[in-house]
């Protein structure tokens, strides 16, 4: 594992925080509270073999966003490469997006997004966003897997996948789960798949339990297809604001079997 090391209290972080990268970054301080953004090296343009955990609670208020993996380079994914998996756990003030993949460079292995109770994404003007996938850049390998759980807040929405770009797990599952009373999605949707990115895994499935979704819920992707054995759903004692979907929001879902269980709530 490839961690952060700890500093001293400061509240604000003013930039994009990486668990790996490839690009040289400049000196700058680090958010504090409970831990380090940066999980992993700054190497220039070099992968990194070996999983990386990156936690962020306290204090802390990032005001960019927040990947698990590396920033690499625009069409070269592969250049700033996580050979291994990511953990990336939030518990504090994110006002951009959280990502459990990288920013232009690919993830070979598991990604696991948390947001604590103390964890809120976006703001009420900015909607920030979670993704089990990367941004522009693809996560998984046969037999990985993605998982996300929100007990917190997000402003935005939820995607089991990434934003524009695919999350293959062939034998590999997608899950996302939020609870809680205190959790919930206050503007956007959660989605099983991906933003304008494809989801292959054998399972989907999406798990709420005593939380507050304001508008949809949906097996599927956003602008993205997902293909599966299998797609379910179950809440329990959650409102949603608009509808629930065995199927995606402009995109395509192949399985065999979809399940949707709603048990309570409105």
């Amino acid at each position: 594992s490839q961690a952060g090391r700890g500093h001293p209290p400061v509240l604000g972080y003013p930039e994009d925080l990486y668990g790996g990268r490839a690009q040289p970054a400049p000196a700058r301080p680090h958010p504090r509270g409970g831990g380090q953004g940066a999980g992993g090296g700054r190497d220039n343009c070099a992968s990194i073999e070996g999983d990386i955990t990156v936690s962020i609670t306290g204090s802390a208020i990032v005001t960019g966003n927040v990947y698990g993996g590396g920033e690499g380079v625009s069409g070269k994914s592969d250049v700033s490469a996580v050979i291994g998996s990511t953990s990336t756990t939030v518990g504090c003030v994110v006002e951009g997006s959280v990502y459990g993949g990288g920013e232009n460079g690919v993830v070979e292995g598991n990604t696991e997004v948390t947001i604590l109770s103390t964890g809120k994404v976006g703001t009420e003007t900015e909607s920030g966003s979670v993704y089990g996938g990367g941004q522009n850049a693809d996560v998984g390998n046969t037999n990985a897997s993605v998982s996300v759980s929100v007990l917190g807040t997000v402003y935005g929405s939820v995607y089991g996948g990434g934003y524009n770009g695919d999350v293959v797990l062939s034998s590999g599952y997608v899950t996302i789960t939020v609870s809680g009373a205190g959790s919930g999605i206050s503007t956007g949707s959660v989605y099983g798949g991906g933003y304008n990115g494809n989801v292959t895994a054998s399972t989907v499935s999406v798990d709420i339990d005593q939380a507050s979704i304001m508008h949809s819920v949906y097996g599927g992707g956003l602008q993205g297809a997902v293909y599966a054995s299998s797609v379910s759903l179950d809440l329990t004692d959650t409102s949603v604001g608009d509808s629930v979907y065995g199927g995606g929001h402009s995109g395509a879902v192949e399985v065999r079997q979809i399940g949707v269980g709603i048990d309570g709530g409105s």
